[in-house]
């Protein structure tokens, strides 16, 4: 599902790595980040998936970087890692899970900023318990 996207030219897609070139013409970006687990123990792996395509899905985006944060209430969200989009426009990042120093759930999302260009996921809510 998609909570923020922008209008882009097709030329800086494919400097980007769009998949298919096209007639130039304007785009919006979907940036999804597949369902997680409520609840992970502390030192577990947590694997985040997603796809990067244009909004009607025709075109998948290549060798974007995708960055995941949680979403911080009154404060900057925090950065928790970052990957890459492959040849299909997916990407796979893992991370380890700690306990949330400030207390509480993860509010994860994945962003794509590139720019001028961004697109937001929708945010899932994890919470990491003790091991």
């Amino acid at each position: 599902m998609l909570i923020n996207s922008i209008s882009i030219g097709i030329i800086v897609l494919v400097s980007i790595g769009l998949m298919n070139p096209v007639d130039a013409q304007s785009y919006d970006l979907e940036l999804v980040l597949d369902p997680l687990e409520s609840s992970i123990s502390e030192g577990n792996s947590l694997v985040f998936s997603g796809i990067l395509t244009t909004s009607d899905q025709q075109y998948v985006i290549t060798d974007a970087i995708i960055v995941i944060k949680d979403d911080v209430d009154f404060g900057s969200d925090r950065v928790i890692a970052t990957g890459y989009t492959d040849e299909n426009g997916e990407f796979f990042i893992s991370w380890v899970a700690e306990i949330r120093q400030s207390g509480g759930s993860y509010d994860f999302y994945a962003v794509f900023e590139e720019s001028d260009l961004k697109s937001r996921s929708v945010t899932h809510n994890v919470s990491v318990t003790s091991a």
